[in-house]
């Protein structure tokens, strides 16, 4: 007999060679009383039979092993030959015969008929999207299936798949199941453990029609998480709009049917269902002793369980001991939610430097990303420096700030002689390594314009998918490079700032560093974002001059009008145009390359024109701003002169040309690394735009929410354009949802093992404490501002609170009172520009967007690194006054 029904099949050892790994896991179902749709299995002595029969074992094996030595393009050929001989040979009338009667006993009008590989499903190797499957087929038609099955292991993307599994010399054989076809009302996907972020969270996707319509990316699904604990409860929801529904038709084909306009933004299936398929995912993931990944099918108010494989993707964690994970800094360089591409390709850029540094092994984890966020691997760092200064009680944050695991940490104290010893040689060593650095990393640096422009040249010639992919790999390794380079280079000059503001606290006892701050700030425009202030105040005084135009400009209620009101004043026009062409590769949160740049989408700027045209030059001038600098500066020296030795103020002189000029290179090679993200993100859309002709990608811009790992497997053919296409659907849901948490600073693996790290804040507090970053106190209303899309609320006169800046946020600074963050340090950009524009500024004040509401008056004290919640009286007019 070459078929048996799903009941059948009882040699439990050898039911994977027999029968194929899918019909195995069906079989093991049926057998188990999960609902799955009845179904009879033709096993492989039916294929081994069927090319004896024909003469054709000889000639597929040696096509085949030819192949194995071959890379994919050559094997097209072979694919191709091997379809051929399949397809034209012909099925014995027995077995056919055979096939028929089983037909008849499933007692239906249409099967679906799927392949089930020797090789397939096994917990190293899931072949979904490599073999065929095919729907709604009448019973004249199977026949013709069951060949484009066989054959099916033979195409491109198979025996690709197979080299890379290391599977290409074993002995793969096939076998098709046909099952009873569910005209299934609902349908989708379920995870018993989450597909990327490996939480121990059962994840559903649910759309309307068949699920083939899911699986192949067509629409967006409904996705439900549903924690494992019992009693069984749903956590989250996401819900989609979906306007069209791929349904059988009575003649055997599918067909795609628009959905009533007010079934399409509702819940695709009940809570009830939801809690049904999610107990279903528990049954197997005990029945499979493994995460599974499960198809699934809703008819006539019955949940059936179309297919169960191992989830293969999820990466196993190299120990099984726990670490602690930390976004300090992170958080600030890369803050908020970010999609897959620029996450991986971040993690790729940083991970092989950190390792360098801290001297990790490949096989600990070093950095990752969690829900979208950063997070590296503080157990392993701090882990590091204790073999170093030899104590037990290091605290990472103690150096790099964020929240503090070990507060009570004194590592000066408790840091032994031998200690001292190993931290003054590491330190030796690094700055050795860092001075040779610098001296490459100062002509490198310089060449970078050129190389982006010759990027972007390669770029606008090239038009193969496979001329991009080369281009991108391309610059990632100047990147990489480039990166190297400036963390091992500027640890060097930044030393010498480190030195500055710690002899300023030892010898004048400026413990909250208002004198080292002081004396860093001069308000002069080396700084390019500094000058950015000044260039873009002198347009919005240009056009100031016209009255004509300034009533126009702030009229303009579009970036097409604003631009228009500016073209038809040409010296005026010239100057932003030049403004654009320098800083045009910047934009808020520049280093997500997602995100659009200004010389892409100029509304951030034109809006902070606005806000420039109706602020007080008296007040707000940043030539104002250098002056009353360049005098605290001169204060805070004579100071100096009159209280301490002259030795000591011959070395602090010394040494703050170095500690300023450090600053200057930190963001001059920080500016550079973001000029190479322009062309970076521009080949990622032009890869995009050419998967979107291929219909693979709804939108260019679809191309975020993949891997740089997941482009190369489809570009080498081993993902299927579906299975890609079903990523992108999936990580875009997921991006929404992550887009709504709060993340804790530092979270534990048992946490995420568990799904159950806290992303609620703190009890209001009057009193906030942060990091004193710049001198000065200002007291004015808040505004709260958690997105770029939400900067152009902030008014002159108020206080800026959000999570991080950047240089993008730079035009903002001309107009506020003061600045706080969650996030940051003394070198942080915010810091920074705060120093240089006398800001007052407290940063890394843990969840002060959460506790301080807009509206609110709060008291900035940047000498002391202390914020205020004075009242919750909301003002209209966001009036401060700034006290230094």
């Amino acid at each position: 007999m070459f078929t048996k029904n799903f009941t059948q099949v009882t040699q439990a050892k050898n039911k994977i060679a027999i029968v194929g790994g899918k019909a195995a896991s069906l079989v093991t179902m049926t057998q188990n009383n999960i609902p799955v749709p009845n179904g009879f299995v033709i096993d492989t002595t039916a294929f081994e039979h069927f090319l004896a029969y024909n003469q054709l074992t000889q000639k597929i094996e040696t096509l085949t092993r030819s192949a194995s030595n071959k890379n994919s393009s050559p094997m097209a050929p072979v694919a191709k030959q091997i379809h051929g001989l399949i397809m034209h040979a012909t099925v014995p009338q027995k077995m056919q015969q055979e096939i028929f009667t089983q037909f008849e006993l499933l007692h239906t009008q249409r099967v679906s008929v799927r392949s089930s590989a020797t090789a397939e499903d096994s917990s190293q190797s899931a072949w979904a999207g490599q073999l065929e499957s095919f729907l709604n087929i009448p019973r004249a038609d199977v026949i013709t299936q069951v060949k484009k099955c066989w054959a099916s292991l033979f195409t491109i993307r198979a025996l690709t798949y197979r080299l890379q599994k290391n599977v290409s010399k074993q002995p793969i054989a096939i076998a098709v199941i046909v099952q009873k076809m569910i005209p299934s009302a609902a349908s989708g996907i379920a995870f018993s453990m989450h597909p990327t972020t490996n939480a121990q969270t059962i994840m559903i996707e649910a759309g309307l029609g068949l699920g083939e319509a899911l699986v192949s990316g067509r629409i967006s699904p409904d996705t439900y998480t549903v924690t494992k604990k019992q009693p069984l409860r749903i956590s989250g929801k996401n819900i989609s709009t979906q306007q069209k529904a791929l349904h059988c038709l009575a003649k055997g084909k599918t067909v795609w049917k628009t959905i009533n306009k007010k079934h399409q933004k509702k819940q695709k299936i009940e809570d009830t269902d939801i809690l049904s398929i999610a107990q279903l995912v528990i049954q197997l993931e005990k029945l499979f002793s493994c995460a599974v990944d499960v198809e699934w099918a809703k008819q006539s108010g019955k949940i059936y369980i179309l297919q169960c494989r191992p989830i293969t993707t999820t990466e196993q964690p190299a120990t099984s001991r726990s670490y602690t994970w930390s976004n300090a800094n992170t958080a600030e360089v890369l803050p908020g939610t970010n999609p897959p591409l620029v996450s991986s390709t971040m993690l790729s850029i940083v991970d092989p430097v950190l390792r360098a540094i801290f001297h990790i092994p490949k096989k600990i984890p070093m950095l990752r990303e969690i829900k979208g966020h950063l997070y590296f691997n503080m157990s392993v760092i701090e882990e590091s420096f204790t073999k170093i200064v030899k104590t037990k009680d290091f605290s990472v944050t103690k150096f790099i700030g964020g929240t503090d695991t070990n507060p009570n940490a004194n590592v000066l104290k408790r840091i032994t002689p031998r200690g001292i010893c190993n931290m003054a040689l590491f330190s030796m060593s690094m700055l050795l390594r860092s001075l040779y650095a610098h001296r490459l990393l100062k002509k490198e640096v310089c060449l970078v314009k050129k190389q982006t422009a010759r990027f972007h040249t390669q770029i606008a010639s090239a038009t193969q998918l496979h001329e991009l992919l080369n281009i991108q790999q391309n610059i990632l390794v100047y990147i990489n490079k480039n990166f190297r380079l400036a963390i091992l280079g500027l640890l060097y000059p930044l030393s010498y700032y480190f030195l500055f503001t710690t002899l300023c606290k030892k010898w004048c006892k400026d413990d909250k560093s208002n004198l080292a701050h002081a004396l860093l700030a001069d308000g002069k425009t080396k700084l390019q974002f500094i000058q950015a202030f000044h260039d873009l105040w002198n347009i919005s005084r240009a056009i100031k001059r016209s009255k004509t135009l300034a009533s126009r400009f702030l009229q303009s209620k579009t970036t097409a009008e604003a631009e228009n009101a500016l073209s038809a004043f040409p010296q005026t026009h010239k100057l932003y145009t030049l403004f654009l062409k320098k800083y045009g590769y910047r934009t808020v949160k520049e280093l997500d390359f997602s995100l659009p740049r200004w010389q892409e989408d100029p509304s951030f700027i034109l809006s902070m024109l606005k806000t420039y045209l109706q602020s007080s030059p008296k007040r707000y001038a940043p030539t104002n701003k250098a002056r009353y600098l360049r005098k605290q500066q001169r204060v805070a020296l004579r100071f100096l002169e009159q209280s301490m030795p002259r030795w000591k103020l011959v070395i602090l002189k010394k040494i703050l040309p170095v500690a300023k000029q450090a600053q200057y290179e930190r963001e001059f090679a920080k500016a550079e690394f973001v000029r190479l993200l322009v062309p970076l993100r521009e080949v990622f859309l032009r890869i995009g735009t050419v998967l979107h002709k291929k219909h693979i990608l709804h939108n260019p811009h679809d191309i975020f929410f993949c891997t740089n790992a997941e482009i190369q497997a489809l570009n080498l053919q081993t993902i299927s354009s579906a299975d890609f296409s079903k990523i992108i659907s999936a990580r875009k849901n997921e991006y929404k949802t992550n887009t709504r948490l709060r993340l804790p600073a530092v979270i534990t693996d048992q946490e995420l093992h568990d799904n159950n790290f806290s992303t609620t804040t703190e009890k209001i507090k009057q009193e906030l404490k942060g990091i004193a970053v710049s001198h000065g106190i200002a007291q004015g209303a808040a505004r709260v501002i958690r997105s770029v899309t939400e900067i152009h609320l902030v008014k002159p006169g108020e206080i800026l609170v959000t999570d991080h800046t950047d240089p993008g946020w730079t035009p903002v600074f001309v107009t506020i009172a003061g600045l706080v963050t969650n996030t940051g340090g003394l070198l942080s950009h915010a810091a920074i520009v705060a120093r240089e524009y006398g800001l007052p500024a407290v940063v890394n004040v843990s969840g002060a967007t959460e506790q301080i509401h807009t509206g609110q008056i709060i008291r900035v004290d940047s000498n002391t690194g202390i914020v205020n919640i004075i009242n919750k009286i909301k003002t209209k007019t966001g009036l401060s006054q700034n006290k230094n």
